[in-house]
């Protein structure tokens, strides 16, 4: 009998919770506008739903993205990367020096309200760096998912033993990305491929570049140290 009645006490609960439930969606990480009226509907109100944009399932944001023309990677990343062409390939420490914090998160907070704030000739090349590489760092699963994690990594250990195979190997695991994910990857390579153009000036070479991008392109999915340490001997690092 008092099992029963701390079962009834319990479902009480969880329906009284219930109830003050409904009506309401939780979004998490979300922004939400109000759009204008529409006079043919009066007493009707439209909301959009604008999702974050860092954090965020990196599928999740280039399907939203559609919505603004064709996209194949993220546009926070082709604004940024667009930046640094124009304004950036000669700076010296290009993505390993860092940039204004507060610039940096005012502009990761203007990008999760569904805004795209401009970059003009006076912002700090560092801070649209760091931008670019916090969006990296925060997507939930690295561009390089963790199911692949182990076997890129026996990738760069088979180019120490022979280049060719290793690069085959390479191209193979590449090609099982997953379509946003690849797309993401070979963006940003063709991109670094033009930043290290300038290296004797801005003096990030391939190796550098490798350095300070790397790790937010490729990491395991529990980060202790014997994991880091691990990858680290596997790719000559």
């Amino acid at each position: 009998m008092r099992a029963l009645v701390i079962f009834k006490q319990g479902l009480g609960d969880v329906l009284t919770k219930l109830s003050h439930l409904q009506g309401h969606i939780v979004l998490q990480d979300c922004k939400v506008n109000e759009l204008p009226p529409n006079p043919d509907e009066p007493g009707k109100f439209l909301f959009e739903i604008v999702p974050a944009v860092f954090g965020q399932r990196l599928a999740d944001t280039v399907a939203y993205e559609q919505k603004f023309g064709q996209h194949l990677v993220p546009m926070v990343v082709e604004q940024c990367a667009d930046f640094i062409r124009n304004y950036g390939l000669n700076e010296e420490g290009i993505f390993r020096l860092p940039g204004q914090d507060n610039q940096v998160k005012e502009l990761r907070d203007a990008f999760d309200c569904g805004e795209r704030p401009s970059f003009d000739r006076n912002t700090d090349v560092h801070t649209v760096a760091s931008l670019f590489k916090l969006y990296l760092r925060e997507l939930p699963e690295p561009v390089v998912p963790w199911s692949q994690y182990e076997d890129f990594l026996a990738c760069s250990q088979l180019m120490n033993s022979d280049e060719e195979q290793g690069q085959q190997e390479v191209m193979k695991q590449v090609s099982l990305l997953p379509q946003a994910n690849y797309n993401l990857l070979s963006y940003i390579c063709r991109f670094l491929y033009e930043v290290q153009l300038s290296s004797k000036i801005n003096k990030m070479s391939v190796d550098n570049l490798a350095t300070v991008i790397g790790v937010n392109l490729l990491r395991p999915k529990l980060e202790d140290p014997v994991a880091i340490m691990r990858g680290k001997s596997r790719s000559g690092g």
